[in-house]
């Protein structure tokens, strides 16, 4: 079992309702214990390999796990299947984070050294694929069609990621949601419908795919601003870093004219729309109240999340 002073110590960083705490507190255990089972599973001969797999693991929020998890469940999956999705999500997660901490060449992450700075970089990069192959080695189970909308996703994350580089600074707004859709909101969008997919609700893919998508891009927007007023102790990773790839702030400023303390509000602006697209969606589906209200809770406060 994981400790649990570990998950103390993530759930005091999530943005939840005293409301619904111990509800979340619950799930994000249950959560954990799966990926502690998962990677306990996972056999390689090089203990040096694993110790850099499993380097990130247990320090994350699972915004990506929690909320696969809650929707699913939601739409009727059993908890097996919901945590097998989540825990792969996560895995997978780890595995980008790992990859855009060696193309960033960034020193921290979680709170740790990177990846690539404690193990160094060739490890870093087998660790990261590693954790792919192994996520789609769990998602297994869920059958051939969870493994191939989640493959989908992870094509147009690394798509992303290149274009991103492609692009010194975005000209428009426009340019740039091309590039947070692919690199962010992409994943998210399969991760729902993934949700859908194992909960038997086909009719429901479309709208968990733009839940998805709305949510990815708050979470990104809100990253591009914590990267301007942010605290590296607070997030777990040094700030400033993405000022000098395409940031939402960075093209605001240079673009649009704006000042920094304009190019925020236009931001928490521009999240508080995603938000409302997401909430709508949530209202509309056909799931328990209580689960509908956690939901609105956690899609809410990502407008003012810190970390």
């Amino acid at each position: 079992m994981l400790d649990e002073s570990l998950i103390t110590e993530i759930v005091s960083k999530l943005e939840v309702s005293e409301k619904y705490r111990e509800f979340i507190v619950d799930k994000i255990k249950l959560i954990y214990n799966k990926i502690y089972r998962v990677l306990s599973d996972l056999r390689l001969e090089s203990s040096k390999l694993y110790r850099a797999v499993t380097h990130l693991a247990y320090r994350g929020k699972l915004i990506r796990g929690l909320y696969s998890y809650l929707v699913s469940r939601a739409l009727g999956a059993d908890e097996q299947s919901s945590l097998t999705l989540s825990a792969s999500a996560e895995l997978y997660h780890m595995a980008s984070l790992i990859h855009d901490d060696i193309i960033d060449k960034a020193e921290f992450r979680r709170g740790l050294e990177s990846v690539h700075k404690k193990y160094g970089l060739e490890y870093a990069i087998i660790a990261g694929d590693t954790l792919i192959v192994y996520a789609n080695y769990i998602l297994s189970e869920l059958g051939g069609g969870v493994i191939k909308i989640l493959a989908e996703a992870g094509l147009k994350l690394a798509d992303g990621e290149a274009l991103e580089m492609d692009i010194d600074l975005p000209s428009n707004i426009d340019e740039y949601n091309k590039i947070v859709y692919l690199k962010t909101a992409s994943f998210f969008e399969g991760l729902l419908k993934a949700s859908a997919y194992i909960a038997g609700r086909i009719g429901l893919v479309d709208d968990l795919a733009s839940l998805g998508k709305y949510i990815g891009f708050c979470f990104q927007y809100r990253d591009d601003v914590l990267d301007y007023i942010g605290e590296s102790n607070i997030l777990g990773k040094p700030t400033g870093l993405d000022r000098y790839k395409p940031n939402l702030l960075t093209i605001l400023i240079h673009r649009y004219g704006y000042t920094l303390e304009d190019a925020i509000r236009v931001a928490d602006e521009m999240i508080a729309k995603y938000i409302e697209k997401a909430v709508a969606i949530l209202n509309k589906i056909d799931i328990n109240q209580y689960d509908k209200e956690v939901l609105t809770d956690l899609t809410r406060l990502l407008r003012v999340r810190v970390a």
